[in-house]
């Protein structure tokens, strides 16, 4: 029988991988004393910077009750850093489009009013995500073979700028291509870009949500791209959701909707406000965690980690 694979917590079994990122993994674990299933992010030694401005961020938005995955719990050991996160089961997003279908244009309604009341959460609190895509939409709960409630994930590339604070361009290019808003390509340090660009991305996310395409050609140059963002494509959608989509993909970041402004439409009404389900505290409540960065051990080098190994094989 094969031995199962521990997290060096010792509290977890390490499960199968479900997403990879630029500079993590995504498995899921399980909780050995509850046997509860939960997602852990496994980010190298070296990423210590972005481990630690991620776990801020959820750290900030962990008492507050809205569709975004929150933390269970959080460790560094042998080179590697690690944040256990609840599990959605049914995927993300993108691979349910690309591998059953593309939504209704109810079932996408539905979702949408969910991520902008994550979004609405998260800019009141000064957190701009930088990365909506549907890779990062995961799907707690399916109803009538469609999501019916999603979760907002990965805050890795997200910044806390404060209520009201903008982020100067930059070389870095936050996000993911064919999600990122025109104002995030200006010349470097020559405009400054803010919540919106979560909004932009949102209207990408939708608009691939009903059609399982993009709404701009990506093959052309930077410039090609940006005059594609000027001339909406038309689309074979009710005039309500044409309406809401355009006004997310304003290229003019002042006059597209804030997340708030777009809860307001009517195509909302009589939604019902995210609740989160007491299965899903009373699982979280296992580990009482409180973020203390002094708390955790620094990160061993690589040599150090070498000889951990060694010694755990002797």
């Amino acid at each position: 029988m094969k031995e199962q694979e521990m997290l060096p917590s010792c509290l977890y079994s390490l499960g199968r991988e479900i997403a990879e990122g630029g500079h993590s993994t995504v498995n899921i674990c399980q909780h050995l004393e509850s046997r509860i299933d939960f997602a852990v992010k496994i980010l190298a030694g070296e990423e210590v910077v972005a481990f630690d401005q991620e776990v801020c961020l959820l750290k900030k938005l962990q008492d507050i009750e809205g569709p975004f995955i929150k933390m269970v719990d959080l460790f560094r050991a042998k080179g590697k850093n690690y944040i256990v996160m609840d599990l959605a089961p049914g995927g993300d997003v993108w691979t349910w489009v690309r591998n059953r279908s593309y939504l209704t244009e109810g079932a996408m309604i539905k979702v949408v009013h969910q991520l902008l009341q994550a979004l609405a959460i998260c800019h009141e609190n000064g957190i701009v995500h930088r990365d909506v895509k549907p890779e990062n939409i995961v799907i707690e709960e399916v109803r009538s073979d469609e999501p019916s409630k999603v979760l907002l994930c990965d805050f890795g590339s997200a910044l806390d700028i404060g209520p009201d604070g903008c982020i100067l361009t930059d070389d870095s290019m936050p996000g993911t291509l064919g999600y990122q808003a025109p104002e995030i390509f200006r010349e470097s340090g020559s405009l400054e870009y803010g919540s919106g660009v979560d909004m932009w991305a949102l209207g990408i996310s939708a608009y691939f949500m009903i059609t399982g395409d993009m709404p701009f050609d990506l093959g052309g140059s930077v410039e090609d791209y940006l005059e594609a963002c000027d001339q909406f494509p038309a689309i074979c959608c009710s005039d309500a959701v044409d309406i809401f989509l355009r006004c997310c993909l304003a290229p003019n970041p002042a006059q597209r909707w804030t997340a708030r402004e777009a809860l307001e439409y009517h195509i909302f009404e009589g939604l019902p406000e995210f609740t989160e389900s007491p299965e899903k505290k009373k699982s979280r409540d296992i580990n009482k965690m409180w973020y203390k960065p002094s708390a955790l051990p620094e990160p061993m080098s690589a040599e150090e980690g070498e000889e951990g190994e060694e010694g755990e094989e002797t």
